[in-house]
């Protein structure tokens, strides 16, 4: 077994991103003179921070068996945003750096709770019921005893906590003192915005608009690429894996984790290094080495929405005028993935159309012509309790 070495020893403000703020905040002191002091500033920022960075390392009390959220993906999202500007990192403002900085390590608070939290949330009958109404499969299972109020598994509340974790990073934010040396600069809405953003959809960004010297739908675009490239074994150490036994677990969220941890066991994560030139949209390797074809599937699947994120992003940037509507993104995903113990390749069944269709409606099908009548029957049978179980509406002699 190959253990690789994690980046334990960084912290936030050993990445370029953090580098690239302090010099920021050197040059505005100089501009300003007295005005400013760009110690107080960047303690404000830190302070933020680490906010962040502590609340994160709670995330796995509540998300045992997910890929790890805690600082090591805060600097990897903080890297990959460098590694998208390239060099164009030093046309950021000293607002944008900090924003982008602070982004980075509270987009996931809201996957933090306290065990206080979590009860208050799940006595939020409204919450609970939105969750409920969009998304059927856990409406099923939540009202499978036919009783009159939800019964909801720890499956279902993790599931439940994981959908509104950037809705909820508005509720803790909004409970920190905002630094006075970051007022009228930066405002905690702001921070907000952009942390929430990462959880909506590409259209959503249109509300954000540049605000003095931040540019705020920028650095979410930057914020959810470099949050949904943070795609390598670094989240999902094999000791961990190992020590969460994944084969002695049963439920589907434990299969779907165990799924998650290996796809990012089996990926090496993209390369910019080898892009040569930025001026027009490149392509963005990536490497993988893959040991059954339902994890390579399920890379190709990820590719495939990284790939359409880096597209609708490009199409945002270019819809408004500003500093970085001519900015570069990745045109694509080049892929590199290695199978080992299987072959990979685009294989597909046919099927003859003329016996398929005598299987299913010639004369052989059923021995007695009108066996058809109980099929009608047992669907209309079927159809009612369905209704009756997902119709909470419905009074309880209510017969279909």
């Amino acid at each position: 077994m190959v253990y690789r070495v994690r980046r334990e020893n960084m912290g936030f403000k050993d990445e370029k991103l953090w580098t690239t703020l302090k010099t920021k905040a050197e040059e505005e002191e100089e501009r300003c003179g007295e005005r400013e002091n760009k110690d107080n500033y960047l303690k404000a920022v830190m302070d933020i921070c680490q906010y962040g960075v502590d609340r994160a390392k709670t995330i796995r009390d509540t998300f045992p068996f997910y890929t790890l959220h805690d600082e090591l993906h805060i600097c990897n999202v903080m890297r990959l945003m460098a590694e998208l500007l390239g060099d164009r990192i030093s046309s950021l403002t000293r607002d944008e750096a900090a924003l982008l900085a602070m982004a980075a390590c509270c987009h996931d608070i809201g996957m933090s709770y306290t065990e206080g939290e979590k009860k208050e949330l799940l006595n939020n009958k409204d919450a609970v019921r939105r969750y409920l109404d969009k998304n059927p499969s856990e409406y099923m299972k939540a009202y499978a005893d036919g009783g009159e109020e939800p019964d909801l598994s720890d499956e279902i509340k993790m599931n439940f906590f994981r959908s509104i974790h950037h809705e909820r990073s508005r509720e803790l934010l909004q409970k920190i003192e905002w630094p006075r040396v970051l007022r009228g600069r930066i405002d905690k809405e702001d921070l907000i915005r952009v942390c929430r953003s990462h959880g909506e959809e590409v259209s959503e960004l249109t509300a954000l608009d540049r605000v003095h010297s931040l540019d705020r739908r920028f650095c979410a675009i930057l914020l959810r690429l470099a949050d949904i490239l943070d795609f390598d074994d670094s989240r999902a150490p094999q000791a961990i894996y190992e020590y969460n036994e994944f084969d002695e677990r049963t439920s589907y969220s434990e299969q779907f984790s165990e799924e998650e941890w290996e796809k990012h066991l089996s990926s090496s994560g993209f390369r910019f290094e080898s892009v040569k030139d930025r001026s027009y949209p490149y392509p963005l390797d990536y490497t993988a080495e893959c040991r059954s074809i339902q994890i390579e599937q399920k890379v190709k699947c990820y590719l495939d929405w990284v790939d359409w994120e880096l597209n609708e992003c490009s199409k945002m940037l270019r819809r408004f005028a500003g500093t970085w509507n001519d900015f570069v993104l990745p045109a694509k995903v080049e892929r590199h993935i290695q199978s080992y113990g299987y072959l990979s390749g685009q294989y597909r069944i046919t099927l003859d159309q003329d016996q398929v269709m005598e299987l299913f409606v010639g004369e052989n099908l059923y021995s007695d012509p009108a066996v058809f009548v109980r099929e009608l029957i047992q669907n209309a049978i079927d159809a009612v309790r369905t209704r009756k179980q997902l119709d909470r509406s419905l009074p309880s002699d209510w017969t279909g």
